[in-house]
């Protein structure tokens, strides 16, 4: 693969070395070892030559290795087109999509876990019946005989439902969040070479677990019910995990932001 002069944007801080660059360029580059090492190496070439070119016309070394690298191109836009052409789909695209839902999913996984851990430390704190009962405007379950045959110590179907709940909530979720966390981490490493999309990851965590976290505060608080969730305490719970998480991804965010406009 030949790298030649691409268009710039002269607004754009550049790096003020060659090797600088190359350090730049080298971080921004994916796909196979051998595709990465031939281009830095082309690049690398293209813009000692182009220097020394603007030594032999009478520039300092300082002078002829910034004009060089000025029209050689951005480093970002000449990284992204030599993904393209070394990476094709799937490493421009699909591979860092899949590495960003691989490591949103790992950590979705993970406050599945933490979240039914918290549940039942609260409960420990407060009640069963608080984190994990029926709520008052669901009426009588249906299931009403077979909690009280599982839980035959309860004190009453709500009592029993609590407790049932309880033991579903620390046992399944805990099954799902490992074996989805497995899962994830197993694409994670699958991925690793192929570099999340800049910016994408913080954006994506910060509005899918903020979002996340308010709608299951807003439904502890009002005391819902659904099919799939019902304990007040268990929306509160997972509701502060997702919006922790929520504001830690805006953290990395907001980071990333002061860095590019430092």
């Amino acid at each position: 693969m030949r790298i030649g002069p691409i268009g710039i944007d002269p607004m754009a801080s550049q790096p003020v070395t060659i090797d600088e660059y190359l350090d730049e360029l080298l971080a921004r580059l994916r796909g196979r070892p051998a595709a990465v090492r031939r281009t830095l190496a082309e690049a690398e070439a293209h813009l000692r030559d182009a220097a020394d070119a603007e030594v032999a016309a009478g520039a300092t070394p300082a002078e002829a290795e910034a004009r060089a690298i000025a029209r050689f191109g951005e480093v970002r836009v000449v990284a992204r087109a030599a993904n393209a052409i070394s990476g094709g789909l799937l490493g421009t695209l699909v591979g860092p999509l899949l590495a960003v839902g691989a490591r949103l999913a790992a950590v979705g996984f993970a406050a599945i876990a933490v979240g039914a851990l918290l549940a039942h430390a609260l409960a420990a704190l407060t009640s069963t019946g608080f984190v994990f009962g029926v709520p008052g405007t669901a009426g009588r379950p249906a299931a009403a005989n077979h909690w009280l045959a599982v839980q035959p110590g309860a004190r009453g179907w709500r009592a029993a439902g609590a407790l049932e709940n309880s033991d579903d909530t620390l046992v399944l979720r805990l099954g799902l969040a490992l074996a989805g966390l497995i899962v994830a981490v197993a694409v994670v490493i699958v991925t690793r070479r192929c570099r999340p999309l800049p910016g994408v990851l913080p954006v994506v965590g910060m509005t899918a677990f903020g979002g996340t976290g308010a709608v299951l505060l807003a439904g502890g608080l009002v005391d819902v019910y659904t099919p799939f969730e019902w304990g007040r305490g268990l929306w509160l719970v997972d509701g502060a995990v997702a919006l922790a998480v929520g504001i830690a991804f805006a953290g990395g965010f907001l980071s990333d932001v002061r860095r590019r406009v430092a």
